[in-house]
């Protein structure tokens, strides 16, 4: 293990220290960004910003350390070590960890630093803040956790982007959902709960509830419901599968067209059936425009996935198939929610 940290440390020397020198560039410039009223009320603190800025870098780092297993020169050099698949995934994890590491804990001297010589009259409680990065930063290695496996079993870097974005997308439809569920008899809106899994968690809840909740000079009120539990333990879940799984993954699927369950042929249909119960508990009459617009989508991401408009007769018939359930569910749905 060791010697495969060392290997992923030398060839990736440059690439960490130009995202160090990128990352204190951006995290110098937001803080002093930073605004204030005149009698030093703190009216953005910006730690919200600051930790979506350190989810940014981090999914830059997996790009970095995971695109080698879509090329397949790459692949062939580093299956060619005398080392396990496995074992070569769990040390590029830790090297990734290691460095995202090192490069928050120097970002977040220099956030603390450059925003308190900005604003040295403001009475900042240092206990609190490094408090919300340490929660921020679990989330955020969470969400690299839970993400990996998505960006991992892209056939291409494209595919593993898609999977992404589908993922995320997905995942706040589903937030959606369980917050109309939670909501449905409440019609108070300053009463609303939110329903929030990770990694929208991290967008969601660092944009919006952290940053009002820092009105009081970094006042740590974290409500931590039933959504950050699962959070807490859906990425290990997928983390854990994803070791599990890898001994079936097969080399060859580098660049090829992807025609695997953990691909778009679960992913498409989950956004599509996601957003169906999404408009049915959300419009109070059948609308058939959002089953249109959401069928339409279904079939662009299908073309998407065979990369062109070679479409078997195999795969429009089970297209045909999954729309006519999801009409079916569209209504049925909605008329039992109204």
């Amino acid at each position: 293990m060791k010697k495969l940290l060392l290997i992923h440390f030398k060839e990736n020397k440059n690439f960490s220290l130009i995202l160090l020198a990128v990352l204190g560039i951006i995290t110098v410039f937001f803080s002093l960004t930073s605004t204030y009223d005149r009698q030093g009320q703190i009216a953005n603190y910006g730690i919200g910003g600051f930790l979506n800025i350190l989810s940014i870098v981090i999914f830059v780092i997996m790009i970095n350390s995971f695109i080698f297993n879509k090329r397949k020169q790459e692949i062939d050099f580093y299956y060619s070590l005398a080392a396990s698949k496995r074992k070569l995934i769990i040390s590029k994890v830790l090297y990734d960890l290691i460095l995202f590491s090192v490069l928050a804990v120097c970002a977040f001297v220099i956030y603390s630093l450059t925003m308190w010589i900005n604003v040295d009259f403001i009475n900042i409680n240092l206990g609190k803040l490094i408090l919300y990065f340490l929660l921020g930063y679990l989330l955020i290695i969470l969400s690299y956790l839970f993400l990996l496996p998505f960006f991992y079993y892209g056939n291409s870097t494209f595919d593993g982007f898609v999977y992404i974005i589908l993922a995320i997308v997905i995942l706040i439809v589903i937030s959606l959902v369980g917050s109309n569920i939670i909501n449905y008899n409440n019609q108070d809106y300053f009463t609303k709960k939110s329903f929030n899994l990770l990694p929208y968690y991290l967008i969601k809840y660092f944009s919006t509830g952290m940053e009002d909740s820092l009105a009081d000079a970094v006042g740590l009120e974290v409500n931590l419901g039933i959504d950050f539990i699962i959070s807490l333990i859906l990425p290990f879940v997928f983390f854990a599968s994803f070791m599990f799984t890898l001994r079936f993954d097969e080399n060859e699927r580098a660049g090829q067209i992807s025609n695997k369950i953990f691909g778009y042929k679960t992913f498409i249909p989950s956004l599509s059936y996601s957003l169906v119960i999404y408009f049915a508990t959300t419009i109070s009459r059948s609308n058939i425009i959002f089953v249109g617009t959401i069928m339409i989508m279904h079939f662009i991401l299908l073309l998407i996935s065979q990369r062109g408009f070679k479409i078997t007769k195999k795969t429009l018939f089970i297209y045909l198939v999954e729309m006519i359930v999801l009409v079916i569910s569209y209504f049925g749905i909605n008329n039992l929610y109204y």
